[in-house]
């Protein structure tokens, strides 16, 4: 296989393939220096440079963990080979499907964890296009029981200059996920899609269905022209139904930007600080430890409670467990790892005895 074959080349081990398309697949992989990875190989002719321009933005100023991170990329003519960060408790879409009902805690979290990165990203200049829940994808740290949820798939990213240039935006993306004015409005669009769909992700997560729910696009634009939300049974929380409704605009302008919806009292009211539990309070102080022990890798939001997702809660919803998952993959890292080290104290040892 030609693209494992490029990757062992460079030195990158492969275990498995994480996912795939027509015209690349992303596999597990682990390189010595930066350690598990996602390697994303895809074909010269449909890589888009402004995927990797994207990840140079994000990387400048102000570093939050929301996000997935970009390592390298490097072009190998036929092929593109991009390494990203692993996230290792897979994709928001896996709560979604299966209709879990998470506590209220734990799900204002995971919207101030998406809000965020959505903030960044704004911030950067830079709409998203395709937010949904397969491309927001959830890490447990080994060792710790903190889950964070990272915006991920930057394929279709645009630069906002970009946009307003032209001032329209062609609609890519997941119907369901689109907002309006891509869908039955006349293209003029800006960061605001991306409001809209991370509203109907949370609405799907809270409400276990689509706000709009269509089979084909056509009926999918009947419906938005009507502009009528039907609230779900099971959203009782009326602070979030006010800001799902919000965030749900049919009307761009009158949807929030990021920034502003972290401002809603959904986030900052009485009742978020209620909703925070002790588990959520613990996995905060934990890291607080990390932190004061000299762990650089914990951030302001970690020791902050109302960021708190509970792996034991996420690994429930999914039914999945990386670290049990993982465990051979780490144990062949390590095999290699004491092979390597091994080889090079025999050449060492060899070398004393000639001199």
């Amino acid at each position: 296989m030609e693209e494992i074959q490029i990757l062992n080349q460079e030195g990158i081990q492969v275990f498995k393939t994480l996912g795939q398309g027509a015209f690349g697949r992303v596999f597990l992989s682990y390189n010595k220096d930066i350690g598990l990875i996602a390697a994303k190989v895809m074909q010269s002719k449909v890589f888009d440079e402004n995927e990797w321009d994207a990840a140079g933005r994000l990387q400048q100023g102000e570093h939050i963990p929301f996000i997935v991170q970009f390592k390298s990329a490097k072009n190998f003519g036929e092929y593109v080979v991009i390494l990203m960060e692993f996230a290792n408790l897979k994709s928001l879409d896996n709560i979604i499907k299966k209709n879990y009902t998470l506590t209220p805690g734990t799900l204002r979290a995971i919207a101030k964890q998406l809000f965020e990165g959505l903030r960044l990203i704004h911030s950067r200049g830079l709409v998203h296009r395709d937010i949904k829940g397969e491309n927001l994808m959830m890490h447990c740290p080994p060792g710790s029981n903190r889950v964070i949820v990272k915006i991920a798939d930057f394929g279709l990213v645009k630069l906002q200059e970009q946009i307003q240039q032209t001032m329209l935006m062609s609609a890519k993306g997941t119907p369901l996920n689109m907002a309006p004015e891509l869908v039955v409005g006349d293209g003029k669009a800006d960061a605001k899609v991306d409001v809209w769909s991370m509203g109907v992700v949370l609405f799907q997560l809270a409400g276990h269905e689509y706000p709009i729910k269509a089979t084909t696009v056509p009926d999918l634009q009947k419906l938005m022209r009507q502009r009528q939300i039907i609230r779900p049974k099971s959203i009782t929380d009326n602070l979030l139904w006010d800001l799902l409704m919000k965030l749900l605009q049919f009307d761009k302008k009158d949807r929030p930007t990021a920034e502003q919806a972290l401002q809603h009292p959904y986030f900052t009211g009485e009742q978020a600080l209620k909703d925070i539990s002790g588990l959520q309070h613990q996995i905060a102080n934990i890291a607080q430890q990390c932190q004061q022990r000299g762990d650089s890798s914990i951030t302001i939001y970690d020791i902050n409670a109302s960021y708190s997702v509970p792996g034991n809660e996420i690994k429930a919803a999914i039914s999945y467990d990386p670290d049990i998952d993982l465990q051979k993959y780490y144990a062949q890292i390590q095999t290699t790892t004491n092979s390597i080290q091994s080889t090079i104290t025999k050449t060492f040892h060899s070398y004393s005895t000639k001199s």
